[in-house]
């Protein structure tokens, strides 16, 4: 089940940190942006700087159990492709991260792209780190899916 992280953001149940701040001159980006439901061009989280690494971390107020996630990392601008390579950990103490839980390298697309873990991981950190970017490094979007507890609905 899909987690609902902008309910979760707004009641205090998970917070961002990262470099990916820039809002100036992206309608609908910023931080936030990462988990509104829209893959449109500027409705994601930027760093003001060109060809840098980036990166973007939830950390969560509760240990999760994960079984996958949904990426899209900076998405195509008209004919402009803009690829991007990134890696996403997890952590349940946000200093030991270990191997990457899943890799993207020269991605530019225009969709969600999904990843199911071989068996769920605990974590309460989620890191994304943006490590190649063509011009300024994009999270366009994030979603995190576990399974459904009783204690919290998640949304589909």
């Amino acid at each position: 089940m899909k987690i609902d992280l902008p309910a979760l953001h707004g009641s205090g149940g998970v917070e961002i940190e990262t470099d990916m701040t820039h809002t100036e001159k992206t309608p609908g980006g910023g931080p936030t942006a990462v988990f509104d439901g829209n893959t449109d061009y500027m409705h994601a989280a930027w760093k003001a700087a060109d060809n840098v690494d980036a990166t973007y971390t939830l950390r969560f107020a509760r240990e999760r159990e994960l079984t996958g996630l949904g990426i899209c990392l900076k998405t195509s601008r008209e004919a402009s492709r803009w690829p991007q390579s990134a890696d996403v950990y997890v952590s349940v103490d946000g200093e030991t991260w270990g191997d990457p839980a899943a890799s993207y390298t020269d991605v530019a697309s225009t969709a969600i792209e999904y990843t199911r873990f071989a068996r769920p991981t605990k974590a309460r950190f989620v890191k994304v780190h943006i490590t190649k970017s063509t011009g300024w490094p994009s999270l366009n979007e994030l979603e995190l899916y576990e399974a459904a507890t009783a204690a919290e609905p998640a949304t589909n």
